[in-house]
């Protein structure tokens, strides 16, 4: 008589646990996709993990500190994801592909935006135009109504994080100074944003409420 001999739990669990970093999937199931040379990416964000999505499978990885920008990191440190502003490199097993670019979203790197709306007030007619000018390396810089300002800022996923933001220190009307402070204060609170039919940018906080306003400028780059 045989007697049936019962497989551990912890053994099952070690046998899955390749399968949990190396899935055969495909890119189509990733929240955003990505051009890199000639290799097609997707990847998903949540919280501190970053699924990167292969034609034939996929990895996990987890994020960790940088001196700059947002990195992820696989365990075994041969793959990694690093964005800084719209600009995303990708190492799969430690090979360094070519620079990548999203291919489902457009830029805000393009042109310059001229807003006219921070959450209900429109800009106040003595100011001067309010503007925004994503650049590469992760920096923004415009003019706020009175001063000019610069900010850091970085994309990944669904998740616009624009952070750091100062001004110069030039004196304003009342009524523009306290618009001033609002246009950074909601710059601190952006959380996404979102392109519309008419081609408005709406930079959305946490409950995708527009906070700021704009539109592509006809002038292009920063003064």
């Amino acid at each position: 008589m045989r007697i049936p001999v019962a497989v551990p739990a912890l053994l099952v669990l070690m046998l899955a646990l390749p399968a949990c970093q190396l899935m055969p999937e495909g890119t189509e199931a990733a929240d955003h996709q990505l051009s890199c040379g000639d290799r097609t990416l997707g990847y998903s964000v949540a919280g501190d993990r970053l699924q990167l999505h292969m034609e034939d499978g996929r990895r996990e990885l987890r994020r960790e500190e940088s001196a700059t920008g947002a990195l992820y990191r696989s365990r075994s440190g041969d793959t990694e994801f690093w964005s800084k502003g719209e600009r995303v490199t990708v190492t799969l097993a430690g090979e360094r592909l070519p620079e990548c670019r999203h291919t489902d979203r457009a830029s805000l790197e393009s042109p310059e935006w001229r807003v006219f709306a921070v959450e209900d007030a429109s800009v106040p007619e003595q100011a001067r135009p309010v503007t925004l000018n994503f650049m590469p390396e992760g920096r923004l810089a415009g003019r706020s109504g009175c001063n000019h300002f610069m900010a850091a800022w970085e994309r990944v996923g669904d998740r616009l994080i624009i952070e750091r933001a100062a001004t110069t220190r030039m004196a304003c009307p009342s009524s523009v100074m306290g618009f001033e402070q609002r246009f950074i204060g909601a710059l601190s609170r952006v959380e996404n944003a979102r392109m519309e039919a008419d081609g408005t940018l709406v930079l959305v906080g946490r409950e995708d409420n527009g906070l700021i306003r704009a539109s592509a400028s006809a002038e292009g780059g920063p003064e």
